[in-house]
């Protein structure tokens, strides 16, 4: 009786599966929907055709009066909240020609604009297309990592992609481990060299709190040796150095020491990495001012130039590179290449210059920089300025911020779309009245656009 009853039982199930394949309710071969149509053919994409872009690049708008300049020159320097002592040139960036100047030939303090001298320097000396190089070599038993100025290295892989980040010790690691492999070391020390850069690792007048806003000086660094939530560490160097330690030891290379020293000229090169272009860290450092990238790019265009890699090497070949850029230097110095240091002098007349040779320049090497100038109201430095104006988007420009000095330096287009080269530096402020200022510069380019 329960054979009977089971053939029954699964006569049943089997004919409701047949019934439900046959109406898809459960998969199977069986369907009692019409046959589908034939699918149509794959769609294809015509390629388009792009016109040639109109050679027609006349600026129809007018350039402001000198008078009507002028004017609001003369309200910003007398304006109750201006505390300080002010430098400002507006120039015609179609002509190269100033509208309007006040003091622009007195050296000023110029807080971070002393990146432009520094992203021209490096640009022109050291080439925007140029990388940095991190080298493993080997000598005997131990491996040196040399560092060739990239202090934005990644501590895993690179990312091709990326500014920060580009080169990786991960990758690094790799490829000088198999080649460890291949010649049958399996055990090693590993020693940073850190001798490209030579003399302190910080600027003289750069101590106590103020070494927080930059990292100690090394020719080498991972993401330029700085944590989250707790600043610049010591030694970047050696931080790198046990990083790319600890990632030959996932490669299977036992590391048993490491430390700092300089590689022999004849250790024998296993892998090297490189950076981004040059012209994408002169971007980054010019977008987020970031004062340890500058530094570094100062001292490079002191080694390149045969200055050396010092605070000094980088000095005097800035200063040659603005000779020979026809730049006017009567009253400049330059202390640090970050603008940090309060011993830095700049008029108003030599940033000029540099951003109009920028703008005049084609296909020069001075070319990449406006790249890096934060946009009003939108990225970098600028990304939460000019909100209560109506230029936003209409001012390209690298700011500078002391305790007692403000400075605003770029390019604009008036409302009417006609371009302006500009440089502003406010100095000797009263101690709190920077914001002030910021606002004071952000009004006066707002109602330059207007004339």
């Amino acid at each position: 009786m329960w054979k009977r009853l089971i053939a029954v039982l699964a006569l049943v199930a089997m004919g409701g599966y047949v019934f439900a394949d046959a109406w898809d309710l459960a998969p199977g071969p069986l369907t009692t929907k019409p046959e589908p149509a034939e699918p149509l053919p794959y769609p294809t994409i015509q390629p388009a055709i792009a016109e040639a872009p109109s050679a027609d690049t006349t600026v129809t708008a007018t350039a402001p009066t000198s008078d009507d300049v002028a004017q609001l020159i003369h309200a910003l320097e007398s304006d109750s909240r201006n505390t300080g002592t002010t430098a400002i040139i507006v120039a015609d960036a179609l002509t190269g020609e100033p509208i309007a100047t006040w003091r622009a030939d007195e050296p000023a303090l110029p807080a971070s604009n002393m990146k432009i001298v520094t992203a021209a320097a490096a640009l022109h000396a050291l080439g925007p297309e140029t990388t940095l190089p991190t080298i493993a070599s080997l000598n005997g038993t131990t491996v040196h990592l040399i560092g060739g100025g990239d202090v934005l290295l990644s501590d895993g892989a690179g990312n091709p992609t990326a500014t920060t980040g580009r080169a990786g010790l991960a990758d690094l690691a790799a490829d000088a481990a198999s080649q460890l492999r291949d010649r049958g070391v399996a055990s090693v020390n590993v020693a940073v060299d850190s001798s490209l850069f030579t003399g302190g690792q910080y600027y003289t007048d750069i101590e106590g709190a103020n070494r927080n806003y930059v990292m100690e000086l090394r020719p080498i660094a991972v993401d330029r040796g700085r944590m989250d939530n707790v600043g610049y560490l010591a030694n970047p160097d050696i931080l790198a150095a046990e990083a790319f330690a600890e990632r030959l030891r996932e490669e299977g290379i036992e590391v048993t020491t490491v430390d700092r020293s300089a590689a022999p000229v004849d250790a024998t090169e296993l892998a090297r990495v490189e950076s981004a272009p040059v012209r994408e860290i002169v971007d980054y450092m010019l977008e987020v001012s970031d004062n340890s990238v500058a530094e570094v790019l100062g001292h490079l265009v002191g080694i390149e130039s045969g200055f050396g890699g010092s605070f000094d090497g980088a000095n005097e070949a800035r200063m040659q590179v603005l000779g020979q850029l026809g730049v006017r230097t009567e009253g400049l110095i330059l202390g640090d290449s970050s603008g940090l240091s309060a011993t830095n002098r700049l008029t108003a007349n030599a940033l000029c210059d540099i951003l109009t040779l920028t703008w005049e320049c084609d296909a020069c090497s001075l070319a990449a920089m406006p790249a890096g100038f934060p946009v009003a109201a939108l990225d970098g430095t600028l990304m939460q300025r000019f909100h209560g104006t109506d230029i936003k988007g209409q001012v390209r420009a690298k700011t500078g911020t002391l305790v007692e000095a403000i400075s605003l330096s770029g390019y604009m287009l008036t409302d009417s779309g006609y371009p302006l080269t500009f440089v502003i530096l406010m100095d000797n402020l009263e101690v709190g009245t920077a914001p002030a200022s910021r606002v004071l510069q952000d009004e006066f380019l707002d109602a330059l656009a207007e004339l």
